[in-house]
Parts: C-alpha cells; sequence; structure tokens
C-alpha cells in the first residue's frame, strides 16, 4: 500500500494526470463566490421524496406510516415532501409549510 501511494503521488499524478488530464483555466481568478445567507444547506443537499397525503391524514414513507398535522387546513388529498438530511433528520412539507409527521404505531 505505501509503495502504491508513493507511486500515485510521486509518479502518476505528476507525470500523468497533471500532464494529460488538466486544463488550464481560462481566468485564473477564482469562480467560486460566497453562498447567500439565506441559502439552508440542509435543504439543499438532502433527499426529498413526495407521498400523497390519504384522506385520513396519514402518509407511507420507508414501510412506516404517519400522521401530518399542524396545518390550518387539512392535508388531505395533497402531496407532501419528505425530506431527509446527511444526518437522517426527518422533515415534512406541504405547500413549502413545514408540518409535524407523527409515526402511527401498529397494536
Amino acid at each position: 500500500m505505501d509503495k502504491a501511494n508513493d507511486y500515485l503521488m510521486t509518479e502518476f499524478i505528476d507525470k500523468y494526470w497533471n500532464k494529460k488530464k488538466t486544463v488550464q483555466a481560462f481566468d485564473s481568478d477564482s469562480a467560486y463566490t460566497t453562498l447567500d445567507p439565506w441559502v439552508n444547506l440542509n435543504e439543499v443537499l438532502c433527499l426529498k421524496y413526495d407521498r400523497k397525503v390519504g384522506s385520513d391524514q396519514t402518509v407511507s414513507f420507508q414501510g412506516q406510516r404517519y400522521v401530518i398535522s399542524g396545518s390550518k387546513t387539512s392535508a388531505a388529498n395533497l402531496m407532501a415532501t419528505f425530506q431527509v438530511d446527511f444526518n437522517g433528520e426527518l422533515k415534512v412539507y406541504v405547500f413549502g409549510e413545514e408540518l409535524s409527521a407523527t409515526p402511527v404505531s401498529r397494536p
């Protein structure tokens, strides 16, 4: 392993990769900009799943049934977006409003 790593660092990257697989930038100034403060990366870098809310205000997600609540109006027959971030935290949104999703226990 040490010999392989040494080869990669001293031979492969310098003599092959940097010469054949890289391109000189047209403009040497960095194109990166600072992130807007209103952007929440937890809402961007996550997995989103859409589920239809049933007439009983419940929805199924990953083998679990949830009761959707917290809205002033019924969410029945609307689409709920389940959002799972990289820490595994689950949030549920209906029309952009975050609602509560309470797991239903089976008898």
